[in-house]
């Protein structure tokens, strides 16, 4: 994996992990923050773009070619993310995955429930959910 990055922003408490796949992709996948009075809540959003600059227009528009390999690695990325909220947050902290269809939904949750995610409704949406 090429190009490997992880940013936090300070201000909202987003965070996004970007990386260069084999097929010359760029992957990408953010942790978008909704902070409540007794938790916080955060929602992934993951696309692949052909080209860095069409990363910034592509957000939530493209999942890409890359497949099997781009979930992979979307899943490590998930785990890293978890480990890092244990040492950052002391709030209840949830994570939140939506998907746009029930094929999408179903390999998501195939992959995750292993890590411990369950599936629920979070503000009047389905989602996979899980208690950090």
């Amino acid at each position: 994996m090429k190009d490997e990055t992880f940013q936090v922003h300070t201000g909202t408490g987003n965070c996004k992990y970007t990386a260069q796949a084999p097929s010359g992709n760029i992957l990408s996948i953010e942790f978008q923050k909704e902070d409540c009075d007794n938790a916080d809540y955060y929602y992934v959003w993951m696309f692949t773009v052909h080209k860095r600059a069409q990363a910034e227009t592509s957000f939530r528009k493209s999942t890409g070619r890359d497949g099997l390999y781009a979930l992979l690695w979307a899943r490590d990325k998930i785990k890293e993310f978890e480990s890092y909220l244990k040492t950052e947050t002391k709030k209840r902290t949830f994570i939140c995955i939506r998907w746009d269809d029930r094929r999408r939904r179903d390999v998501y949750e195939y992959g995750l429930k292993k890590l411990g995610y369950k599936m629920g409704i979070m503000f009047c949406k389905k989602c996979l959910y899980k208690l950090v």
